[in-house]
């Protein structure tokens, strides 16, 4: 067991959740299985098209 400050905490929730959505996209390609885009600005510009730019 260790100490983490904030900062490393954030850090590792954030690295631990992107490490999952990757395997879990290249499972989903491997399988041929269609899958949308899932990042975050994919889903603010289909639901909120009015901040997209051009």
């Amino acid at each position: 067991m260790g100490i983490l400050t904030a900062e490393e905490i954030l850090f590792h929730m954030i690295n631990h959740r992107t490490y999952y959505r990757g395997n879990i996209a290249h499972a989903l390609h491997h399988a041929k299985v269609v899958h949308p885009a899932d990042t975050y600005t994919v889903f603010i510009h289909q639901y909120e098209p009015e901040r997209r730019l051009g």
